[in-house]
Formats: C-alpha cells, sequence, structure tokens
C-alpha cells in the first residue's frame, strides 16, 4: 500500500509542477558601462513564449548617486510595462553582469518574484563599474525568473522514478515467494 502512495505522490507531483515566465533574450544587447553607471537596451528581445510578446528591455542606473542603483522597464503584452528597481548586482570577474529584481503584484504572476537579467559580453571586462570603466559594447542578454531551478526537472523524471519503483517492488515480491 505505501508503493501505491509514493507512485500517487510521484504523479501529483508531475501534475502540480508548474513552469513560471518565459525566458527572454537578444543576442546584440547594447550596454554602456562609464564611471559607475549602466545603459543597457535591447529593442528587439525574444520571448519563448508566444504569450508573451515583449518590445523593448532598458536597464539604467548604477553607483554614482542613484538610489535605488538599478531600475529595469520591460515592456510586455498589450502595452503593459513592468517596473522593477534593485541595488543587487554581480560580475563574474570576467564576461558575465548580473542583476537580481524582487517582483510583486501584476508582475510577479506573470514572471515571478524574483527576475534575473544578465548580460554575458564577448570581451573580459576589468571592473564594469569602476571610476575608469569606459565600456560600449554588445552582449547576449537573457532574463529568467531567478527562482527556476538551473536545469528543469524533466516531466518524464516522475514517471522514471515510479517505473524503477515498481520493478524493484515486483523484483523483491518474486524474491521471497
Amino acid at each position: 500500500m505505501r508503493f501505491l502512495s509514493l507512485i500517487a505522490a510521484l504523479f501529483l507531483g508531475a501534475s502540480l509542477s508548474t513552469a513560471h515566465a518565459a525566458s527572454i533574450t537578444d543576442d546584440a544587447a547594447t550596454v554602456t558601462l562609464w564611471g559607475g553607471d549602466i545603459v543597457a537596451e535591447a529593442a528587439a528581445p525574444l520571448s519563448d513564449d508566444p504569450a508573451l510578446p515583449v518590445g523593448y528591455v532598458g536597464l539604467f542606473g548604477g553607483l554614482t548617486g542613484f538610489d535605488p542603483a538599478f531600475a529595469l522597464s520591460l515592456d510586455y503584452g498589450a502595452g503593459e510595462t513592468l517596473f522593477a528597481e534593485t541595488n543587487t548586482w554581480t560580475f563574474d570577474g570576467d564576461r558575465v553582469l548580473s542583476f537580481v529584481f524582487d517582483l510583486a503584484d501584476e508582475a510577479a504572476a506573470v514572471f515571478g518574484d524574483r527576475l534575473r537579467i544578465s548580460f554575458t559580453f564577448a570581451e573580459a571586462l576589468s571592473d564594469p563599474f569602476g571610476a575608469a570603466a569606459d565600456y560600449d559594447r554588445t552582449a547576449q542578454m537573457v532574463i529568467a525568473d531567478e527562482n527556476l531551478p538551473a536545469v528543469p526537472l524533466p516531466g518524464a523524471l516522475p514517471l522514471l522514478a515510479g517505473a524503477l519503483a515498481l520493478t524493484a517492488a515486483l523484483r523483491r515480491r518474486r524474491a521471497t515467494a
């Protein structure tokens, strides 16, 4: 009986798992970094969800007098605009610059409650927000729900686990008979 409960839980977990917002990309976002500030724009972003057309993405701000430091503007849907602010950013020391925004209300319903925007540059950056920073580059931009795992759980994984558990239970039953 416990085995059947386990199988039911696996199927229920598979049916209740929901994917959040689509990812939004642009392989040619323009990014300007100078003296601690940033202007990043994607005029032709692509969404992998056809129900979420995105017309424009802009990230503005910096460390020189802005509070919060960075603002995200994202036009999506039928004239709807998401506007979010953050002080949270990371730089991997080489080519990837990322920002995380906490969302609420309608924006959270569409995009999830934490949104990450990352820019990956073809060439290394030394210090994107340093006083001497002077970059005008193109970068690959990716926007995705921060809470999604890096490798999503395939929908068939619970089914595979159930089949393996059933096989093991039948072998045990035959071995004791």
